[in-house]
């Protein structure tokens, strides 16, 4: 018995230059929408998450309110995998708000024998990078304690039914050290810290990792003001990451996802740029771009993924 029939993937799996996916793909949202260390501040509002209802009645996550990031890329991807021909099976969408480390941690364990009933992994974080992880680490808060992106990853190493399937990874970490009030010119603020990269090891995973601050793409044009922004439906934009995102896919719905990830990022140095432009006081702060990470060995469509017949 080769090494396919023993993990139960066809051979022809194994010789396509793709993914070859005949499943639905599971997409997993996991939220927090305040950080830990801020519960019962008075300035929660500078750094809790925008929501968005999501009013869509043929969405799964109907009347949720959800992240401003997840509310646009579940509408996304629902978009694109309705936009399919008739009987495609469309994506599972599951959402763990405000989850513990044990509640992920059980979750993850679940995919063992879940596992097998999908043919791809789609994980959107949006959270907060710890203040506190080891400088090496890429994690991110979650309810109680901080999650390492390694542990996640590595516990689903062994997974037979997680075997040679793609697995994408986009996670919003906002850096509290980023000022996210406008300063008067001149003001100065602190630096968002440095991250050593230390990437999972894992095969088979696409890892897109931001830490703007969400909240950036929302604040008025130079309005000087030493106050937290009032927490508003109206305050509508993704993250910076998330917008290039969807910007780019929607522009190159047929192009390798990996092929891609250069034209994000370019485009996210774009809005960047023109963030300063028109907020004179982030003239002198630095903005650490998306770190991007792949050990996929095969090219991966996300139209494929979540248009499956």
């Amino acid at each position: 018995m080769n090494y396919s029939e023993r993990k139960g993937i066809p051979i022809e799996d194994f010789d396509s230059s793709e993914y070859l996916v005949q499943k639905p793909c599971l997409v997993t949202f996991i939220s927090l929408v305040f950080p830990r260390g801020y519960r019962g501040d008075r300035h929660i509002d500078r750094h809790r998450k925008t929501l968005q209802e999501i009013k869509d009645k043929s969405s799964s996550l109907f009347q949720e309110r959800v992240d401003i990031d997840i509310f646009f890329i579940e509408k996304y991807i629902r978009e694109i995998s309705e936009s399919g021909s008739k009987g495609v099976i469309q994506p599972v969408f599951e959402l763990l708000r405000n989850y513990t480390h044990a509640d992920v941690d059980a979750y993850i364990q679940g995919l063992e024998t879940e596992g097998h009933k999908y043919g791809s992994f789609v994980f959107v974080i949006t959270s907060y990078l710890p203040k506190y992880s080891l400088p090496t680490d890429l994690a991110f808060e979650l309810y109680d304690v901080d999650m390492s992106l390694d542990y996640f990853i590595n516990k689903m190493k062994s997974f037979e039914s997680m075997a040679l399937k793609p697995k994408i990874f986009l996670v919003q970490a906002d850096n509290l050290d980023m000022p996210i009030c406008e300063m008067h010119s001149g003001a100065g603020g602190a630096a968002p810290k440095t991250i050593v990269k230390k990437f999972p090891t894992d095969a088979d995973c696409l890892i897109i990792f931001s830490t703007i601050h969400q909240r950036i793409s929302t604040l008025p044009l130079d309005i000087f003001t030493i106050y937290p922004i009032p927490q508003s439906d109206q305050n509508t934009n993704a993250s910076l990451v998330m917008q290039a995102l969807i910007e780019i896919l929607k522009l190159n719905p047929d192009k390798d996802l990996l092929l891609l990830t250069s034209s994000i990022l370019g485009r996210v140095e774009e809005m960047i740029k023109e963030f300063k432009a028109t907020h004179s006081s982030y003239q002198n702060i630095r903005f650490e771009l998306p770190l991007f990470h792949t050990s996929l060995t095969k090219k991966v469509f996300l139209n494929k993924l979540v248009q499956q017949q």
